[in-house]
This record gives structure tokens, C-alpha cells and sequence, in this order.
């Protein structure tokens, strides 16, 4: 018996793909990628995950915002000198 919890989706990073036409593959390979593919930016702070089947988006795509750390801590310190 497969549950959909035991279910792992393989993930890559944005920079380990290749497009071809429109369609998505994981460098180096001949299928069309299927799973998530990540995409970090500089600070190496996820920014988006998105889904893809068959080398075509499929599913949920997510972007993530992050704050700056040194502006929590400075807001942070103002809240505390109060």
C-alpha cells in the first residue's frame, strides 16, 4: 500500500535546469522534469517555489518575501530602549 505521505517530490534548484522550446529538464537529462524547482536569490533566501510535470508548470507556484535581518534587529533594539 503507497500512502501520499510516504510520496517524496524531488526538488532542484533553478540553476540545475535546462529549458528546451518550453519545456524544463534537470541538466544533463533526456525527460522532462517533474517536481519542484527552487529558486534562491544571492543571499542564497528562497524566493520561489514551483511545481512542474512533464517539463510544463503544473500546480502550485509560491513566492516567499523575505525581511532584512539588520532591519529586525534594529527595530527590534528601538522597541526594547523604550
Amino acid at each position: 500500500m503507497c500512502s501520499a505521505l510516504s510520496f517524496s517530490a524531488k526538488v532542484i534548484k533553478a540553476t540545475d535546469i535546462d529549458v528546451k522550446g518550453n519545456v524544463v529538464y534537470e541538466a544533463g537529462q533526456n525527460a522532462p522534469y517533474t517536481g519542484f524547482i527552487e529558486t534562491y536569490n544571492e543571499k542564497m533566501f528562497l524566493v520561489a517555489r514551483t511545481e512542474f510535470k512533464n517539463g510544463i508548470q503544473d500546480g502550485s507556484s509560491k513566492k516567499y518575501i523575505f525581511l532584512m535581518v539588520n532591519y529586525i534587529v534594529k527595530l527590534v533594539l528601538k522597541m526594547e530602549n523604550k
